[in-house]
């Protein structure tokens, strides 16, 4: 039988949690309200710990699902094809993927550059698109030569929108310089052979 018995609830934020026990199966009357304080305090005290360890081990689990999600974009976004480019307000370069770089021609990520700087135009078509979209206000596709150093001249498709939170705008751009070449090829020999 218990001859002295202590029991203090665990409170998080006024709920309960869990319970301190403990007796003593020898001694009557052991405790008294002096080990009722101290106990209490160690259970305040622990109830916090608890609840943080618990809040830590939930923020790292989120952390884990948040970077495990951002890796497969990061994997999905480097395997698009087409370029993809976003701009803050002031033009700068907040994201872009690989292919982005290869198409603008950029030694290394294009990312808090301005993309004017990547083409030789001031003012010119590209910039002409970006303000026709900001003031818009929606998605519209541009078919535009421009040129890059290092490249030439350039035949890209680019569908630019604006970003959902008014920040800025997204590029999704194709690179058709290939084909429009093959085009031009084309027309030069139909002009010469029979169509058959």
């Amino acid at each position: 039988a218990m001859r002295s018995v202590l029991a203090v609830p665990l409170l998080v934020r006024g709920e309960l949690t869990g319970i301190v026990y403990c007796d003593n199966r020898v001694l009557a009357g052991l405790f008294a309200q002096r080990e009722l304080e101290l106990v209490t305090t160690f259970a305040e005290h622990a109830a916090v710990a608890i609840d943080n360890a618990r809040l830590f081990q939930a923020l790292r689990d989120q952390l884990a699902e948040v970077t495990a999600l951002r890796d497969e974009l990061d994997r999905i976004f480097e395997s698009i094809t087409a370029g993809v480019l976003t701009l803050d307000r002031s033009g700068t370069i907040t994201l872009c993927n690989r292919a982005a770089t290869t198409i603008f021609n950029a030694p290394d990520a294009m990312t808090g550059g301005v993309l004017t700087d990547y083409v030789n135009e001031m003012p010119g078509p590209l910039q002409s698109a970006m303000t026709y979209v900001r003031a818009s206000s929606r998605p519209m596709p541009f078919d535009l030569a421009l040129f890059i150093p290092g490249r030439g001249e350039c035949h890209l498709n680019i569908v630019m929108s604006p970003l959902a939170d008014g920040t800025g705008l997204a590029l999704v751009i194709d690179d058709l310089t290939v084909e429009k070449a093959r085009e031009q090829q084309f027309a030069e020999v139909t002009r010469y052979l029979p169509t058959a």
